[in-house]
C-alpha cells in the first residue's frame, strides 16, 4: 500500500483502468470498475478516519486472511526471501512503468 499512497490511489485506479482497456474491457465494464474502485477508495478513507479499534472491525490482518482460507506458510526463510526479492523486483518493474505512463 506504501507505493500507492507514494503515487496516489486515484492516479494507481486511473492507470489500472488505463491498462484494462487494453485487455478487452469495454468502455460500460471500465466504467463500472471505476466506479468501484472509487467507492473502495472512499469507503477506506472513511474507516482510516476511525479510532484504531474500529478500524480493527472493518480491516483483517494478512494472518487472519490465511487463517480464514487454511493457508500456512511453510516455506523456508531462504525461499521467502526469494519470494520477497521476486516480488520487490516486479513492484520496481511495475512502478517503472507506472511512472512512464503518468509522465505522458
Amino acid at each position: 500500500m506504501e507505493n500507492a499512497e507514494e503515487i496516489g490511489l486515484s492516479r494507481l485506479a486511473a492507470a489500472v483502468i488505463y491498462e484494462m482497456t487494453f485487455c478487452g474491457f469495454m468502455d460500460e465494464e471500465v466504467e463500472a470498475e471505476r466506479q468501484k474502485l472509487q467507492e473502495a477508495i472512499e469507503e477506506s478513507e472513511a474507516v482510516k478516519k476511525l479510532s484504531e479499534e474500529e478500524q480493527k472491525k472493518h480491516f483483517k490482518s494478512i494472518e487472519a486472511v490465511f487463517a480464514e482460507f487454511g493457508w500456512q506458510d511453510k516455506r523456508t526463510e531462504e525461499e521467502k526471501w526469494k519470494d520477497r526479492f521476486r516480488r520487490d523486483s516486479e513492484i520496481a518493474e511495475n512502478t517503472r512503468r507506472l511512472i512512464c505512463i503518468f509522465r505522458k
